[in-house]
């Protein structure tokens, strides 16, 4: 299998006069953080138009991640996914290529959650106190939403 490229590069010269359709994968979402790495290439479907010394680019990009849960501390794997993508990147008269790397890399990163959960469901750690045992302190606050035994706190 061949390794991405490490930029997303249109091809101006090559373009159809009335732009066409690109689509491949690209390595370029280099994310390595704590709580977020990227998990392989970045994949690309865009629809790609020259207007002079300008390059129009609307299309869709799609990254595997593999998160850290911010409820429960475990790990998973997701797709973050930019169906709206539009880029607009000015060539030079000679420049051959018209270089989409960065606006691509910024929009995905865009759409990576702010406090990604691995589920819906996913019920978080159990509160404990020091020593294992559960954390009892805020069980009088329970108290204050249970609806009132019968025949007290009525007027």
């Amino acid at each position: 299998m061949q390794d991405a490229p490490a930029q997303l590069l249109v091809d101006v010269a090559r373009l159809a006069p009335g732009g066409e359709t690109v689509e491949g994968e690209a390595d370029i979402a280099d994310v390595q953080e704590e709580f977020v790495k990227a998990s392989g290439p970045m994949r690309y479907r865009l629809f790609v138009q020259a207007f002079g010394t300008e390059v129009v680019a609307r299309g869709s990009l799609a990254q595997d991640f593999r998160f850290v849960c911010s409820r429960c501390g475990g790990d998973f794997e997701a797709t973050v996914e930019k169906s709206d993508f539009s880029a607009s990147v000015e060539t030079g008269e000679r420049d051959q290529f018209a270089d989409l790397t960065a606006e691509a890399r910024d929009s995905i990163i865009l759409e990576i959650p702010n406090f990604p959960v691995c589920g819906e469901d996913c019920p978080g750690t159990p509160q404990v106190a020091a020593g294992g045992v559960p954390d009892g302190r805020w069980s009088a606050l329970d108290a204050l939403s249970a609806p009132p035994a019968e025949g007290k706190g009525k007027i």
